[in-house]
């Protein structure tokens, strides 16, 4: 994190299968999981890797020192191979 704050440049991939890619460059956004004004992601990701990770993943997404990062997108690529 302390290396998003200081260089935000970032590209993130979702590759979910063969036939979709959705490909995002931007800068980070560095935030704090425990600040109430990200409530609504917060809330996505516990439904998102509760479910994967088990209860212990909310017990340190809780932490007081948990950080997390968004992307402000510049950039937005999609491939889809049709069939």
């Amino acid at each position: 994190m302390r290396h998003l704050a200081s260089r935000p440049a970032v590209s993130a991939s979702h590759v979910p299968g063969e036939q979709l890619a959705v490909t995002v460059h931007g800068r980070a956004e560095v935030f704090d999981l425990a600040d109430p004004v990200g409530d609504e992601l917060r809330r996505a990701v516990l439904d998102h890797y509760v479910p994967i990770q088990g209860p212990e993943f909310e017990t340190w997404l809780a932490r007081t020192d948990s950080l997390g990062a968004r992307i402000e997108a510049e950039r937005v690529f999609t491939f889809h191979l049709g069939g």
